[in-house]
């Protein structure tokens, strides 16, 4: 009898014990979809084929699982921003606000964050494409920091709501508080600045160096080959090192000029001025931002 005693009480511990540590998986609530032609749901390494890789890369990522949810894309739109307002309740019901966006332009080859019909897995300060899930080739995880995912692992509530969709053709669906779409807009033109800056100072070195034809077509041309043939890291006494310090210190504080000087920092301290050149000259232009009701961004 006193060994059934003590098994029993056994069970109960473990039994408390595992209630306990249930107790402590956050509970996630989503806010609803900003479009009809997006489609949310909560959801585990088991209903998405390859999401286990991501938790074998990186493993304290599991810990971000119950806070998982799918974007589906019922458009034939691509998608290329999405926005997520994050909150997260304590044990004494404080409230943190996180606030997490991307968009295509970061990526290096400019691809959507979502084809049509495609979805889109969502985590605290993760941005996953499906298809890269089920790719052959190796799967890199860039992932929050541990003291991040504590933050989230060991709230008692986590709350999603989606501040912003951005369709390829434009339209933003959406509270848009983040304002996303001026930030990617802010991207293009930022780049913009800095192309003008550096071909000007080349220019400006060229002529006053004496290399420089008469003729304006070949004016621009020997500007852009000038340009192209610098490769390595910048000396600081190169004739373009120059424009790029006056831009990476911006004077004013708005999108444009705060992006322009970072692409200004990663010029001048890149070992691979030519690549990194490239890139920012090749991001596109976005489309016209809109809202399907006609009322202004």
């Amino acid at each position: 009898m006193a060994g059934m005693r003590w098994l029993l009480m056994c069970i109960m511990a473990l039994t408390g014990i595992l209630q306990s540590e249930a107790q402590t998986v956050p509970k996630l609530f989503m806010g609803a979809s900003p479009s009809s032609e997006i489609t949310l749901e909560k959801c585990s390494a088991a209903g998405v084929p390859g999401l286990a890789r991501v938790f074998d890369i990186v493993p304290r990522v599991s810990d971000l699982q119950s806070s998982c949810f799918i974007v589906s894309n019922q458009s034939e739109r691509t998608i290329i921003g999405i926005g997520v307002q994050w909150t997260i309740v304590d044990s004494s019901g404080k409230k943190i606000n996180r606030p997490f966006k991307t968009h295509s332009y970061l990526a290096q080859n400019f691809a959507p964050l979502a084809a049509p019909h495609q979805r889109l897995i969502v985590m605290p300060a993760m941005f996953i494409q499906e298809p890269e899930l089920q790719s052959n080739s190796g799967l890199i995880v860039s992932s929050p920091g541990r003291q991040f995912i504590s933050l989230f692992s060991n709230a008692a509530q986590v709350h999603a709501e989606i501040d912003s969709i951005i369709f390829g053709d434009g339209e933003v669906a959406g509270p848009n508080a983040l304002r996303l779409h001026a930030e990617i807009q802010a991207r293009k033109d930022a780049a913009d600045v800095v192309v003008r800056h550096v071909h000007a100072s080349a220019a400006v070195f060229l002529r006053s160096s004496g290399q420089m034809p008469s003729e304006p077509p070949a004016f621009a041309q020997h500007v852009h080959e000038f340009v192209k043939q610098i490769d390595g890291q910048l000396s600081p006494d190169h004739p373009i090192a120059g424009a790029l310090h006056q831009l990476s210190e911006p004077s004013a504080n708005d999108l444009v000029t705060e992006r322009a000087g970072r692409f200004a920092q990663d010029l001048l301290h890149t070992r691979h001025f030519r690549g990194v050149f490239e890139l920012i000259q090749s991001i596109p232009s976005p489309p016209v931002f809109y809202r399907k009701d006609g009322q202004k961004l």
